[in-house]
């Protein structure tokens, strides 16, 4: 049936025919005050301001959330042995800088955090390189299919891990929209998924302004909380912004997955527990065209 969802077709291996096309917010540059739009939206949605993944019953249902609210969740997207092998090839890293046997990657990290910064860097982003990581973005591209309605090729921009630190302020992101990191693109679908344990309140999971999306790519400004932190590129009149959209916190087991529109404004949030919430990422696109030469948030 052409109305499967893609993690059917996952199991299958079956090419879904999508039946609409999805449609992207607005690209005209207008100030912020002039692109809020109020959100028909009801809470009921998201009890308590959690979204938790949700087993789709069509793509239809899957395009309709992503529209209305500019992201979707959703339930056991990725299989447990993909994660199973690359929390084995994180473990195969990171042991040896590590003093607690029963968690050496957060061991590890959090040792390598306090005391070489530099040597974490490099072994973090070794590991954004890891093959069994990268494999999970081809089970991501039917979701990609579905919510376009556009059978193309799809290429990769970017994608790693969030090492989530417990306790750290540094690597942690304020409100931003991704399309201000990824000029040029018309869409961009971006993908978010924990690696080894839930993803709670408690250990900083990722919140998002659920309808935001519908304000378009808007200006922004730079922030950051250290001289070693990221660089946030937080949406101007944030505070407006926010009095609009609902916050709604992404419950996520392993194996769930988040799906969210380039203009959708969310965030990180601060790590409260004693262990790390890793978190893989992609971002995906069947546009050829785009900013192709990654350039860092202080370039932009």
């Amino acid at each position: 049936s052409n109305k499967q969802l893609c993690s059917i077709c996952f199991r299958t291996r079956r090419t879904l025919k999508p039946s609409a096309r999805f449609s992207a917010g607005p690209e005209r540059r207008l100030s912020n005050s002039q692109k809020l739009l109020r959100y028909s939206f009801s809470m009921a949605s998201f009890p308590n301001g959690d979204c938790l993944a949700k087993t789709y019953a069509s793509v239809e249902d899957l395009r309709r959330d992503y529209q209305r609210d500019g992201f979707v969740s959703i339930k056991e997207l990725i299989p447990r042995g993909r994660l199973e092998k690359i929390e084995a090839e994180l473990a195969d890293t990171f042991s040896e800088f590590a003093d607690d046997s029963k968690h050496p990657i957060d061991s590890a990290i959090i040792n390598l955090d306090r005391e070489d910064k530099a040597l974490l860097h490099e072994l973090h982003m070794a590991t954004t390189k890891l093959i069994s990581l990268r494999s999970v973005f081809a089970l991501l591209s039917d979701v990609v299919c579905d919510l376009s309605s556009k059978v193309e090729p799809i290429y990769e921009i970017s994608g790693g891990y969030l090492l989530g630190i417990p306790t750290d302020t540094r690597l942690v992101y304020d409100f931003h929209q991704e399309s201000n990191y990824m000029r040029e693109f018309k869409e961009v679908f971006n993908f978010h998924f924990p690696l080894l344990r839930n993803s709670t309140r408690e250990n900083g999971t990722m919140s998002v302004l659920a309808g935001s999306h519908k304000i378009g790519t808007v200006s922004f400004e730079k922030k950051r909380v250290s001289q070693n932190s990221y660089t946030n590129l937080v949406p101007t009149e944030i505070e407006k912004i926010q009095s609009e959209f609902p916050e709604v916190h992404c419950i996520l087991e392993p194996g769930d997955c988040v799906v969210f529109h380039k203009d959708l404004v969310h965030k990180s949030n601060f790590n409260a527990s004693k262990l790390c919430r890793p978190v893989g990422t992609a971002r995906l696109t069947q546009n050829k065209r785009g900013s192709w030469v990654s350039k860092t948030p202080d370039q932009l």
